[in-house]
């Protein structure tokens, strides 16, 4: 069992529908939006996150984002998709979770972006 695997778990689960997702460099940043509506967030210490390699970082990220697919969750968007860098982890969870292929590979999640781009809506 390697590092990531060992640290997969390791994000807060507050509201079982709800997760929020984006940038991490903004003000408020996706955390904080969370706390705010008890949402569930991706968060690992900053000590252990440094600690990983890449292949890590996105296994344990994509272990979260598959976990909140398989509950149904709507996932929020700290900021609209449009203003998403896309370059940025961000970008890359937004397309995986719409079913696009992505660095975290492919899924067929049926999800949607809602009108507003702040929310992907899982499929009814």
């Amino acid at each position: 069992m390697g590092m990531a695997a060992s640290r997969v778990g390791i994000y807060t689960i507050n509201a079982p529908r709800t997760s929020v997702i984006g940038p991490y460099r903004t003000n408020p940043n996706y955390i904080d939006i969370a706390k705010n509506i008890g949402g569930n967030y991706f968060k690992i210490p900053q000590a252990d996150w440094d600690a990983m390699s890449t292949a890590e970082k996105i296994f344990a990220n994509k272990v979260f984002l598959d976990d909140a697919v398989e509950r149904g969750d709507t996932f929020s968007l700290s900021v609209p998709s449009s203003s998403v860098n896309p370059i940025s982890d961000t970008a890359e969870e937004i397309k995986y979770i719409l079913g696009q292929p992505s660095k975290f590979g492919k899924i067929n999640s049926g999800y949607s972006l809602s009108s507003d781009e702040m929310q992907l809506n899982p499929p009814n």
